[in-house]
């Protein structure tokens, strides 16, 4: 497989919530950062926790892009997700929706 189809391999997998072949990807050396963590961004939108998971074990960054996981993760109302990308050192200050309805968010 070629660099560069395993790490776009590795954003649709974790689109999809693929947490089986995230894992693999990872272990056959996918770039966790590629594209500014956009497999965490993709992961975080769509709500997939346990791909988030995997993806932050592995090194992907909170902060890529300005904290557009987070952002996504809060504006499609994963709450879920959020609570780990903050625990995880996402800026709870980018969070706006979640805080509304569910301070648990933050505890």
């Amino acid at each position: 497989m070629t660099d560069s189809l395993t790490r776009a391999s590795l954003a649709y997998a974790a689109w999809r919530g693929d947490e089986a072949e995230v894992a693999r990807l990872l272990a056959a050396g996918a770039n966790v950062h590629y594209r500014d963590d956009c497999a965490l961004y993709l992961a975080a939108r769509q709500g997939h926790d346990a791909v988030v998971a995997r993806l932050l074990a592995a090194g992907a960054d909170v902060h890529a892009r300005d904290g557009v996981a987070v952002k996504a993760a809060d504006f499609e109302g994963h709450d879920v997700v959020v609570a780990r990308l903050i625990a995880a050192g996402a800026n709870k200050d980018l969070v706006l929706f979640a805080a509304a309805d569910n301070h648990a968010v933050f505890e």
